[in-house]
């Protein structure tokens, strides 16, 4: 898949990352669902 280097993608991937490594932190990565991403 290609990147894409619009601003507001670059910000929307770094930002799913870390709502998604916190979560990691608490559950387990199976358990995480994209709602919980989305509401971090």
């Amino acid at each position: 898949m290609k990147k894409s280097q619009n601003p507001s993608a670059v910000r929307s991937r770094k930002e799913i990352s870390i709502a998604l490594l916190k979560l990691m932190q608490e559950y387990p990565y199976a358990e995480i669902s994209v709602k919980q991403i989305i509401m971090e």
